[in-house]
C-alpha cells in the first residue's frame, strides 16, 4: 500500500503533550560522519524512561519503565523486510535495541540450546548464551523475560530459577541464586528501581539486587495474593517442532493468557518517584488487585492496593504526565488509575483483549478489542475512535462457506495481533486474518495471513502493509534509522496449522507449519526516512518558535530537545543514503549544511536558556528545514 500521509502534515497528535513526549533516546554525534552512537544526557528531563535504563528507542519489552511502546522519532511507511533470525523458536517479545544498534532477545527450546542472542543490525548473531545442559545454565524460563538494557550496557535476563546478568559482549557478569533468596521464578521481564535491578516473580515476589554484583538489595516483598484462576488447558499441537521447550510452554502460554499466576505481566516503574505498578491476582479467585510499590528506606513497601476483576495479564502503562496508570481488568475493562492514590479515575468496559495498552504523548492510550483497535482519552476513558480492518482481510483473503463444521460464518476477519508501537505520526500493530470457529464450544480464529500495519494515529486509517511469515502475538521495537522488529510468537499459526479438526475444514483454512523467530524491516530508502525526520524537526522548531519569540519558555526547551535528536538521526540518513546511492553528493551536502545549520541554532537557544537568556531565531531554521524536506529529491 503507497503512503498516503504527507511528511510535512499531521503533527496535530502530538502537539498536546510534547514537553512529556520528548523522550531521551540514542542519537550519534556531530553531522556529517557517522560516528559511534551515544545516548543524550539532559538532568532532569520528565521522559518514560526511568533511572538507570539505557537511554535507547527500546531499552526493555515495553520500550521504557513506563511501559509506554512509545519512540520519539519518525519512521517512514516505505518499508522492506531485511531478514528473518532465530527461525525454530517462538519468541515471546520483540527484541530490545542497544545504543549501538545491537538487538538482544530471548528465546525457550531448552536443553541443548542458547536462550539469549545478541543479533548485530544486518541480522547476524553476535553472541549467544551457554547452551542449557541443567537448570544451572540460562534456561528455557528465560523466554519470558525480555532482555534489560542499563545505562552502563549491560544486559538481564531472568530464567525459572536464576537472575543474570551480562556485559554488551557475552560475558557472563553475575548470576543469582534467587531460589536461594527465597524467591521462586520465572519473572515477566525485568526493571530498574532505585539504581537497583530485580523484578516480580510470577508468584508475587518483588526482589531487587545490587547491579553490580547480583547481591540482594532490599528483603524480598511477598505479595499478599493468590494464584489465578486456572486456565483450559494448552493444546499439544502448539509449538510443535522445538518450537518452545515441551516443558515449559504450558506456563508460558498460562502467563501470556493471565491464568494461574499470582503476577504475569510486566511491571511499569514511574520515571520521577521509581514507584512500581502491577496487576496481580488477589486473595481469592473472585478478585485482582493493582498495587503501588514504593522503594522507601532501604525496604519495599505496598503503598496502595486497589480491588480490580481477576485474569488481568496485561502490562501497566503510565500517562506521559505521570498522573495516570492504564491497566485492563480480568474481564476486559479498560481502567485508568491515579498513579498516587490508585483511585479508579475511569473504568470503561470496551471489550479489551489481554495484551497491554499503549500511551501516545498527547496522552491518548491505544487498546486492542480482539477485531477492532480503540483510541481512548487518557484522561477520561472516552472513545475518540474505533475501527474494525474486516474491509482489508476481505481483500486479501476470500471467504469461505459456514456450511463447512466449526465455520461461523466464513467471513474474512482482522483480528489485532501485536501490541501497538506509537511513533510520531504513525502508530504500528499486526492484524492477523482468518476466520471464525466455534470448535465444541470454544470460540476460536483460523489464522490464515499475518501483516505489519502502519495506521494513522488521528483517523485509525490504515497507510500501508506487509506480509509476515507468522502470527506475532507480541510487539514491535524500533531502531534509530527507522527499522522495525518484529517477534514471532506463534501461537495462532501452530494452532491452526498443528489442529486435528483441520481435516474438516476446507483446504483454503490450511497453513504451512510455524517457524517462528525475529523478522526485521527497514526503510525501503533512507533518503525517505531522512525527509519524514526533517519534515518532524521542522514542524518541532515551528512549534517552540512561537513562544521564544514571545519570551516564553514554558516546555520550548523539550521541544527543542526531541528536534536535536531528531535532526541528529535524520542527518545520519542523508549520510547513509548517500553511502547507499540514494542521493548525490551535490544533493546531500546542501542538505546536510541545512541540518547542521539548524543543529547549531538548536544547540545555541539550549544554551541561552539554561542561562536564562532570550532566544528568538528559529523560525528561519524551521522554515529551511521545510522546504528541505518539500524538496528532497524523489
Amino acid at each position: 500500500m503507497e503512503n498516503t500521509i504527507d511528511p510535512g502534515r499531521g503533527f496535530a497528535f502530538f502537539r498536546a503533550a510534547l514537553r512529556a513526549a520528548a523522550g531521551v533516546f540514542v542519537v550519534a554525534a556531530l553531522l556529517p560522519a557517522v560516528t559511534p552512537a551515544a545516548p543524550l544526557e539532559i538532568p532532569g528531563f520528565r521522559t518514560g524512561q526511568g533511572q538507570s535504563y539505557a537511554q535507547t528507542t527500546w531499552a526493555t519489552v515495553h520500550a521504557d519503565s513506563s511501559n509506554s511502546d512509545w519512540v520519539p522519532l519518525v519512521t517512514s511507511p516505505k518499508l522492506e523486510q531485511q531478514w528473518r533470525v532465530l527461525e525454530g523458536a517462538a519468541i515471546w517479545t520483540a527484541p530490545s535495541v542497544a545504543i549501538d544498534g545491537t538487538l538482544y532477545s530471548t528465546t525457550g527450546r531448552g536443553r541443548g540450546s542458547s536462550h539469549l542472542h545478541a543479533i548485530s543490525p544486518e541480522g547476524e548473531i553476535l553472541w549467544e548464551s551457554a547452551s542449557q545442559q541443567s537448570l544451572d545454565d540460562l534456561d528455557a524460563g528465560a523466554v519470558t523475560s525480555a532482555p534489560l538494557l542499563d545505562d552502563n550496557g549491560d544486559v538481564y535476563v531472568g530464567d525459572a530459577n536464576q537472575f543474570w546478568a551480562f556485559r554488551a559482549d557475552g560475558r557472563v557478569k553475575w548470576v543469582s541464586d534467587v531460589a536461594a533468596l527465597g524467591v521462586e521464578g520465572p519473572f515477566v521481564s525485568s526493571i530498574l528501581v532505585g539504581g537497583f535491578v530485580g523484578g516480580i516473580s510470577v508468584n508475587g515476589q518483588v526482589m531487587l539486587l545490587e547491579r553490580e554484583t547480583g547481591a540482594l538489595a532490599v528483603p524480598v516483598l511477598e505479595l499478599p495474593g493468590g494464584p489465578s484462576p486456572e486456565g483450559p488447558g494448552v493444546p499439544d499441537w502448539v509449538w510443535a517442532g522445538g518450537l518452545m521447550d515441551p516443558d515449559t510452554k504450558e506456563r508460558v502460554l498460562e502467563i501470556l493468557m493471565g491464568h494461574r499466576y499470582e503476577v504475569s505481566n510486566t511491571p511499569a516503574v514511574h520515571p520521577e518517584s521509581g514507584r512500581i505498578y502491577i496487576m496481580a491476582a488477589g486473595r481469592s479467585l473472585e478478585e485482582g488487585l493493582f498495587y503501588g510499590i514504593d522503594l522507601v528506606e532501604g525496604a519495599l513497601h505496598i503503598a496502595f492496593e486497589t480491588p480490580v476483576a481477576p485474569g488481568s495479564g496485561t502490562s501497566p502503562a503510565i500517562s506521559p504526565d505521570g498522573e495516570r496508570v492504564y491497566a485492563f481488568g480480568g474481564g476486559g475493562e479498560v481502567m485508568g488509575f491515579d498513579a498516587r492514590t490508585g483511585a479508579v479515575v475511569f473504568d470503561k468496559d470496551l471489550g479489551g483483549t489481554p495484551a497491554s495498552p499503549s500511551v501516545g504523548p498527547d496522552g491518548a492510550v491505544y487498546i486492542l478489542a480482539r477485531s477492532r483497535l480503540l483510541k481512548i482519552d487518557g484522561r477520561s476513558g472516552e472513545v475518540i475512535w474505533s475501527r474494525s480492518y474486516d474491509d482489508f482481510a476481505a481483500e486479501k483473503i476470500t471467504a469461505v462457506s459456514w456450511l463447512w463444521p466449526f465455520v461461523t460464518t466464513g467471513k474474512p476477519g482482522a483480528f489485532l495481533d501485536s501490541v501497538v508501537t506509537v511513533t510520531p505520526k504513525l502508530i504500528w500493530t499486526s492484524l492477523l486474518l482468518g476466520y471464525e470457529l466455534d470448535v465444541f464450544g470454544r470460540d476460536l480464529v483460523s489464522a490464515k495471513r499475518t501483516f505489519l500495519v502502519a495506521i494513522d494515529p488521528g483517523s485509525g486509517d490504515l497507510v500501508a502493509h506487509y506480509p509476515i511469515p507468522d502470527t506475532s502475538e507480541g510487539g514491535i521495537s524500533v531502531g534509530k534509522h527507522g527499522e522495525l522488529y518484529l517477534d514471532i510468537l506463534a501461537v495462532q499459526s501452530s494452532l491452526a496449522a498443528g489442529a486435528p479438526y483441520r481435516w474438516l475444514l476446507p483446504g483454503s483454512l490450511g497453513v504451512e507449519p510455524s517457524r517462528g523467530g525475529l523478522v526485521a524491516f527497514a526503510p525501503a530508502s533512507q533518503r525517505d526516512q531522512a525527509a519524514w525526520g526533517i519534515a518532524w524537526a521542522a514542524e518541532l522548531l515551528d512549534e517552540a518558535a512561537g513562544p521564544l519569540k514571545a519570551g516564553e519558555r514554558e516546555g520550548v526547551r523539550d521541544l527543542m530537545v526531541l528536534a536535536r535528536s531528531q535532526l541528529r538521526a535524520s542527518g545520519e540518513s542523508i549520510v547513509l543514503a548517500r553511502k547507499q546511492g540514494e542521493v548525490k553528493g551535490f544533493e546531500s551536502e546542501p542538505a546536510l549544511r541545512t541540518v547542521e545549520r539548524a543543529l547549531s541554532a538548536v544547540e545555541t537557544c539550549l544554551a541561552a536558556l539554561r542561562a536564562r537568556r532570550s532566544c528568538r531565531a528559529l523560525g528561519p531554521y524551521a522554515r529551511g528545514l521545510a522546504e528541505l524536506a518539500a524538496g528532497w529529491p524523489e
